[in-house]
């Protein structure tokens, strides 16, 4: 019952959001949405699949968190936010002159460098080493690592701008054609979240774009996404010629494990306790120090604030599936067992969150006449994947975020770099 009133409880929340900005995706609903979907889903079907319940003091937490961030939500939209009129789609925009502004051909032929690149050095990889390395555990990343793996970075914030092309000018195939064979290059990074994040955010950025892909892009993501995360094991069982070994059982599990694992995690929050000694504003340092950590430890071999703890892996059900991560909101509620004033930092520290993604969010909608995937690209790494971890202490999300703003100078007609094409 409790997973129903938590259910309930997010969507009321949810309706008020789209209430107040007449449009579903805000930051109240990218926020809330997958909780609200697995929270029941796990207490009330995979339970019957061994997996441990979420426990109702996990509940009142995020629930707590939730509100925290909806009133942050609220008071942006009547303070200082600027709202959302209910008339407001940005599809003239992909034909006005604003889309044209950008050099688009110029950003097809970047990515289409960028993957030849990326192709030939997975092929190097393959030729080296043979293809049954691929699916060891020392090549998964490596796509992604070293200044090639950078450059494929920097076209990540183009491709959903390219799908959108697309749709709009259905016979101008070869930009389809140009993402398709970026995801698979992203796919084979063999990193979860990499190309989970990639279907989600050209989503985000296409319905934001055009509302009426809204419906249809939700089952396509979710479908896609599900079935990128069982190739990906299907693939390395194959390649290891152990695919025969494996059960369905075992796709489902782990999926479940996946999407699920991090909130059953946090019921150790309030059993054994976890990092109780880290306080809310040394993790808040550590969020600040993320992307400077990587210039001084490449150059000086340094860090600060540096949260190198690893959390113990335990299982999540009785069928033999373990985790060790907690979500965003378990990540800084855990240091405030038993401390009143980490709480209260907390609950500030939250309403500020649920103001400032607000205001983010309303200026990249409302005031931002160009098409822009930054702002789809926090919402992605920043807000929706909250319930699987703290993304916002990981290098890779920040990256693919600075190369967004720099993508729309760089492509930009009027003040970008005129780049020449032989």
């Amino acid at each position: 019952m409790s997973s129903i009133i938590f259910a309930a409880v997010c969507a009321t929340m949810i309706l008020i959001s789209y209430y107040i900005s007449h449009n579903i995706i805000n930051t109240v609903s990218v926020f809330m949405a997958p909780y609200m979907v697995i929270v029941p889903i796990n207490n009330l079907i995979m339970v019957n699949r061994g997996f441990f319940s979420i426990s109702d003091q996990v509940l009142y937490m995020i629930g707590g968190c939730f509100f925290c961030i909806f009133i942050g939500y609220i008071l942006a939209n009547a303070i200082v936010g600027v709202k959302v009129p209910k008339n407001t789609d940005m599809t003239q925009l992909i034909k006005s002159k604003k889309f044209s502004r950008y050099r688009i051909g110029d950003m097809l032929k970047y990515v289409l460098f960028v993957e030849i690149v990326a192709g030939f050095r997975f092929l190097m990889v393959v030729l080296r080493h043979g293809i049954t390395y691929i699916p060891t555990s020392a090549f998964e990343g490596y796509m992604i690592h070293g200044s090639l793996g950078h450059l494929l970075l920097t076209a990540y914030p183009i491709i959903p701008v390219l799908f959108l092309y697309w749709l709009k000018n259905k016979d101008r195939i070869v930009y389809l054609l140009a993402t398709v064979l970026f995801v698979g290059l992203v796919f084979l990074t063999f990193v979860k979240y990499h190309i989970i994040g990639l279907f989600v955010l050209i989503f985000f950025f296409v319905a934001l774009e055009d509302r009426k892909y809204v419906k249809k892009g939700v089952v396509i993501v979710s479908a896609v996404a599900i079935s990128a995360f069982v190739l990906n094991y299907v693939i390395s069982f194959f390649l290891r010629g152990t695919i025969s070994k494996v059960s369905n059982d075992y796709y489902i599990n782990h999926l479940w494990n996946y999407m699920a694992g991090s909130l059953i995690y946090d019921n150790r929050i309030f059993t054994a306790g976890i990092l109780t000694d880290i306080s809310i504003l040394r993790k808040i340092w550590v969020i600040i120090f993320t992307v400077p950590n990587a210039f001084l430890y490449g150059f000086f071999g340094v860090r600060l604030f540096y949260s190198g703890k690893g959390l113990q892996y335990c299982p999540v059900g009785n069928n033999g599936e373990y985790g060790n991560v907690v979500d965003t909101f378990g990540n800084f509620f855990i240091s405030s067992k038993g401390k009143i004033l980490d709480l209260m930092c907390l609950v500030v520290f939250l309403i500020l969150i649920g103001v400032v993604f607000t205001l983010i969010y309303n200026r990249a909608v409302m005031k931002s006449r160009q098409l822009r995937v930054t702002v789809c690209i926090f919402m992605t790494f920043f807000m929706f994947f909250s319930f699987f971890g703290a993304f916002y202490t990981l290098l890779p999300p920040w990256e693919i975020l600075a190369w967004s703003v720099m993508d729309i100078y760089i492509f930009d007609k009027r003040k970008g770099i005129k780049i020449r094409w032989i």
